[in-house]
């Protein structure tokens, strides 16, 4: 208890919100990609590694760790901007795929808040 207090009360809600969005946005756009644990190409691989670095940036606002914030989002950035030209370019996956990548930047140059 005590250290949901200390984390809750160490940042703004406003840090906490985007944090829970991230994750949320990732879970319900890419979910069905990350559980089929289909090894098959490097869109599953990319897919899982934007779900674990979106973890990583969240974990390094939580635990106040600039550099896995930081890592997290440049890694967060760099992987939507290369989902949005995997198997064709549409306005639709870049639009999808923008979310994730200002989320990415948010986190890359705030570090841990």
């Amino acid at each position: 208890q005590w250290l949901l207090e200390h984390w809750f009360t160490r940042f703004p809600f406003s840090v906490w919100l985007l944090a829970a969005l991230l994750l949320y946005f990732i879970y319900k756009v890419h979910f069905d990609a990350i559980i089929t644990f289909k090894f098959s190409g490097y869109p599953y691989f990319m897919v899982l590694g934007l779900g674990l670095l979106g973890v990583l940036a969240v974990l390094g606002v939580a635990f106040k760790n600039d550099v896995m914030a930081i890592v997290g989002g440049v890694g967060l950035a760099l992987i939507a901007i290369a989902l949005v030209f995997v198997g064709g370019f549409t306005v639709a996956k870049l639009q999808q795929e923008m979310v994730f990548f200002v989320f990415g930047i948010y986190f890359a140059a705030r570090g841990r808040a």
